[in-house]
């Protein structure tokens, strides 16, 4: 059975958030559920990781891509910020 068929799997903003802090690690996670009825077929995420240092936009979302690749089967949109935590302490204080 293909991602589609059968049971419809919903996530919830917090599933998404215990993951990524789990896996990744990350020190900061926020993120919303953008479906137009909450329905957890859309999200926006911020993610803060030491994991991300060094490393380009691209590499920084794969490791996010991979670390939730089982919910991405069944999200229909996934927008991801990832920031180290130097980086999101400036975008705090600007």
């Amino acid at each position: 059975m293909s991602a589609g068929e059968g049971a419809v799997t919903t996530h919830t903003p917090e599933h998404l958030e215990e993951k990524l802090r789990a896996d990744l690690p990350a020190s900061f996670v926020k993120i919303v559920d953008t479906s137009a009825n909450r329905c957890g077929s859309a999200f926006e995420a911020v993610i803060v990781s030491e994991v991300f240092i060094g490393k380009a936009l691209l590499a920084r979302h794969r490791l996010v891509n991979k670390t939730l690749a089982s919910e991405l089967e069944t999200i229909h949109a996934f927008s991801q910020k990832t920031l180290t935590p130097e980086e999101y302490e400036k975008q705090q204080a600007a």
